[in-house]
């Protein structure tokens, strides 16, 4: 018995995804199967870039849906340099408009983009891709308040959301083939044959895959910009591959690679290598205190802690590139693009010393911690693996004012399952407390006890949540940052940095491609890159 079923309304008969991928992988690039690469007996060439990344096939999506499907699909929009302040950058949307409310858009598709196999991709994929995202056996995250879609013509397709909203323009959802999967089963969705040979219509496209050991792509020659000059890239799965990427970096065997803020140094001081750092806004890390806990509750000690901080001194110790914003307020990819930050509370010790005296903590016997009504300024502070370093240095810095800190090293799921639970006294995460202030019917402990504790800064976050323009949501931006600083729920610590290490003959990392936001990392610009010959501070 047949158990696949069409997404309703969408039923065509049609070849299966299986056998048409295969008869399209044969013919475009020799290949017999998913485990039999393109030859190349010496492993890389003058005209391939072979990236390292820890995972397998599943990276293309859905499970994963990680950034190297990029390299294969498509989205609306980009967000290229400056765009993130402002409308986005054009991709498979040629234009757009909307309804006065947000909540109706109509999109123009670019002419001429076809998938890979040579079908041309038109407003039915859209729609079909929509309603396989907000099907009841899917129910994707990317689909967000999406209702549904309806195709007008070939080129043209209105989409209706449930509440005013960005979604058709946020550049990370990519789209998917109807003329490939229309007859596929919905509840099967991450299990789809179609992801282990994917069709896309991006920058490249699918040749082969060896488990656990490689993928390999070549530049797509009617991709919509012109072919990439790259013209073969090659995932090496690092996960099974073993060993140190930057050994593999500086043997030759991989040119592209994810690397540690510990490595960094060492790389930059290396004539044929080179570093690029991704910087993210929304992972930024925060030293996040209970707004219940008796310590805590009062401002004046969060402030106390702010000032007592040295964030410049942090971000050096832990490796970060100069010129990196300190603040004291959440801020967007446009305002760290434009310098735009809410301005910090400074560093002053003195200050410190100053307010928690007039909260009344004081060192009474003289042992170097501070008290009040019989009770020692200690408390426990969550850190992940990533953020001990940074936990450590915290430590060191309060001891010197007189706070003690108890340091708890955990997994980063398990912190995060104790933030969520309220089971924390203080924590370095994430930019989380926005998201928590965010969602109202976060199914979290702590949520309520966060929204109770700041309720000016709860009403301009569900402002924002219901705000799609730009400018206005850039202003409100703006305006939550001034609010954070005034309350601290949290005190800034530093960005999150991706340090990206590279043979110096890759070329072209200051492309428009190549800028924030960070979660693109080296899969959303490796169609900008060349390889040519290295010069000093080439980029």
């Amino acid at each position: 018995m047949d158990r696949r079923r069409s997404v309703a309304g969408l039923s065509r008969p049609r070849p299966t995804p299986r056998a048409v991928v295969a008869l399209a992988i044969a013919s475009t690039a020799g290949v017999t199967g998913a485990c039999s690469p393109t030859a190349d007996p010496a492993g890389v060439s003058a005209n391939t870039v072979t990236v390292l990344y820890p995972s397998d096939i599943g990276v293309f999506g859905p499970r994963w849906d990680d950034t190297p499907k990029f390299l294969l699909f498509l989205p609306l929009v980009n967000y290229e340099r400056g765009s993130s302040c402002g409308e986005p950058t054009p991709v498979l949307a040629e234009r757009w408009g909307h309804s006065p409310d947000y909540r109706e858009w109509t999109v123009w598709l670019r002419e001429g983009v076809r998938w890979h196999d040579g079908v041309p991709v038109t407003a039915d994929d859209i729609v079909f891709t929509v309603q396989i995202l907000t099907h009841p056996d899917v129910m994707s995250y990317n689909a967000g308040p999406l209702d549904s879609a309806v195709a007008l013509d070939p080129r043209t397709l209105k989409l209706f959301m449930s509440r005013p909203n960005r979604w058709p323009l946020e550049g990370w959802v990519t789209f998917l083939p109807r003329h490939l999967l229309d007859q596929e089963d919905p509840a099967d969705f991450y299990e789809w044959e179609f992801w282990r040979h994917p069709v896309g219509n991006g920058p490249f496209r699918f040749v082969g895959h060896v488990p656990q050991t490689m993928i390999e792509l070549e530049a797509n020659p009617d991709y919509y910009r012109g072919p990439p000059t790259i013209g073969r890239v090659v995932i090496k799965l690092s996960a099974a591959g073993g060993g140190s990427g930057l050994v593999e970096l500086r043997s030759g065997d991989a040119d592209i690679i994810p690397t540690t803020l510990f490595e960094a140094p060492a790389i930059s001081r290396d004539p044929e290598l080179q570093i690029v750092y991704r910087i993210s806004s929304s992972h930024t890390r925060w030293l996040l205190y209970h707004p219940k806990h008796p310590i805590f509750s009062d401002r004046r000690v969060r402030l106390a802690i702010t000032h007592a901080i040295d964030r410049r001194a942090l971000q050096a110790a832990r490796g970060l590139p100069e010129g990196l914003p300190v603040t004291d307020g959440p801020f967007t990819v446009c305002q760290f693009e434009s310098g735009a930050v809410t301005e910090p509370w400074p560093h002053d010790k003195a200050e410190a010393v100053r307010l928690l005296e007039g909260a009344g903590w004081s060192d009474r016997d003289g042992d170097g911690v501070r008290e009040r009504n019989g009770r020692e300024f200690r408390f426990t502070l969550l850190a992940s693996r990533d953020d001990v370093r940074s936990a450590l240095l915290l430590q060191a810095e309060l001891r010197r004012i007189g706070i003690e800190i108890e340091l708890q090293e955990l997994e980063g799921s398990v912190a995060a399952s104790r933030m969520r639970e309220g089971d924390f006294e203080a924590g370095i995460f994430p930019q989380v407390l926005p998201r928590m202030l965010l969602i109202p019917n976060l199914p979290s402990p702590v949520a309520d006890t966060f929204r109770a504790a700041y309720p000016q800064i709860v009403a301009i976050m569900d402002s924002l949540r219901l705000e799609p323009n730009a400018e206005a949501k850039e202003r409100r931006s703006v305006e939550l940052g001034l609010r954070f600083r005034e309350e601290l729920p949290a005190t800034f610590l530093h960005p999150k940095a991706y340090p990206i290490a590279a043979n110096r003959r890759i070329r072209g990392f200051d492309h428009d491609g190549w800028t924030p936001p960070s979660w693109r990392w080296a899969f959303g610009g490796l169609e900008f890159l060349r390889i040519g010959e290295a010069r000093e501070g080439d980029h």
